[in-house]
């Protein structure tokens, strides 16, 4: 029986916090205790029950509908089924389906719900924007939520029910998040306004894709100049003004054994990772248009060639580290969109004549692939991304040469000799 446990959801309820906890209460109380199942972690409410308590749910009104949608944002990770036809992005259309449905995309009248409530609806909004923009620009997907669709202030740190995290609190019956320390609850709120503000920038990025146009199998890119060039001044403004919570800050030993400590290192390194996605997205398009032609290259040209492939680079570095730490367990199914740059700037590569590219593009791409193993066994809908990867390489040029697919069976015999340098 395909399951989702307690314990492999801590992290994405952290992601969404403090949203999630919610959302699964409400789907305890109307799965029948007959069909949840023991877990030698805890106890166990199958995929399908998740989505099916939605009708029974719906029938509390506004409340039930703002848990069903919370649910529909948790299946976006997890997915309903281990042999599933439905993939994170119907979920994610069911999850906005039902935020447009109570209106959580405007502003309340401040006599329509209570201050506990606004907020609560303003979490939920973000939580939908933010994952909207991370499956389309990772799955290459128009957005859902578009600019005009709603009127909703920035979510702020104090937005955040907080005391959730203070106190202890049971997520099913025998699994319970908190309390934690008070720099660790900030720290949590802060990675969540933080990642809210560069889907913010994602958006602009997609919004920029959409008056990209290819012809004759050339990257002949409608751009401007810029629009890129701001974009990528906005990323780097956001970088330079993280707070000290969201930087990288590697744990120690002792600290490793710590749950709360590695989900909030895991969703450092992921929100970095998400950055440098974004940076080769905004920038691809200039360098594949340097690599289909033979005229010579501007400087704004080889500027984005040197951005791209820092930015593979970054990634490559941050998912070593990941695996290094063993961390993969406490990495969303997000991280699988933020490794398809480093993977297929990597493949890109192994066509080079440098014998010194070639082999640094192999290295690379070993540690990529570790770590994608790691995630393909946790997650049932990474099948659905690692589709995704292919069609990244087919507009890479490469698609004829190998597959995902391809790659995964021609490595299964020698990955326990893959080096993670």
């Amino acid at each position: 029986m395909s399951g989702l446990s307690a314990r492999k959801i801590r992290c994405d309820a952290l992601e969404q916090s403090p949203c999630s906890n919610c959302a699964w209460d409400g789907v305890k109380c109307e799965v029948p205790r007959s069909r949840r199942t023991s877990h030698s972690l805890g106890i166990v409410i199958t995929r399908e029950d998740t989505w099916s308590a939605g009708p029974r749910i719906r029938q509390k009104g506004v409340e039930g509908h703002t848990i069903s949608a919370r649910g529909a944002l948790l299946l976006t990770f997890r997915g309903d089924s281990e042999c599933q036809s439905k993939d994170s992005w119907h979920w994610m259309n069911a999850a906005v389906t039902l935020a447009y449905e109570i209106g959580i995309n405007t502003e309340p009248p401040s006599t329509a719900f209570g201050p506990t409530q606004r907020v609560l609806r303003r979490r939920l909004w973000w939580c939908c924007y933010t994952r909207d923009k991370i499956l389309a620009l990772g799955n290459g997907r128009p957005c859902r939520i578009k600019a005009e669709d709603y009127d909703v202030s920035m979510l702020r740190v104090d937005d955040m029910d907080l005391d959730t995290l203070r106190r202890p609190r049971k997520v099913l019956d025998s699994e319970a998040l908190g309390s934690y320390e008070e720099a660790l609850i900030i720290a949590s709120a802060e990675l969540c306004v933080e990642k809210i503000k560069l889907s913010v920038l994602m958006h602009c990025i997609i919004q920029l894709q959409q008056c990209f146009t290819q012809k004759d199998h050339m990257a002949e890119w409608s751009l401007s100049t810029n629009s890129i060039d701001a974009i990528d001044t906005d990323l780097e403004s956001w970088l330079r003004n993280l707070p000290d919570s969201c930087r990288l800050q590697p744990l120690c030993s002792e600290q490793r054994h710590v749950s709360i400590l590695k989900s909030i290192s895991s969703r450092q390194y992921l929100l970095h990772m998400a950055f440098h996605f974004s940076v080769f997205v905004l920038h691809r398009p200039r360098e594949l248009q340097a690599s289909f032609t033979t005229c010579l290259t501007s400087n704004s040209t080889r500027g984005a060639q040197q951005k791209a492939l820092r930015s593979a680079r970054s990634i490559t570095q941050l998912a070593a580290d990941l695996h290094n730490r063993k961390m993969e367990s406490y990495t969303p199914i997000t991280a699988i969109s933020a490794l398809s740059p480093a993977i297929s700037t990597h493949l890109f590569n192994m066509k080079s004549q440098s014998r010194d590219v070639r082999d640094a593009a192999i290295s690379g791409f070993r540690v990529c692939m570790r770590v994608m193993y790691q995630l393909r066994e946790l997650y049932p809908n990474a099948e659905i991304n690692l589709s995704y990867l292919d069609v990244v390489l087919q507009k890479e040029g490469i698609g004829s040469l190998v597959s995902i697919r391809a790659v995964f069976q021609l490595n299964e015999r020698d990955r326990s000799t893959w080096p993670m340098s």
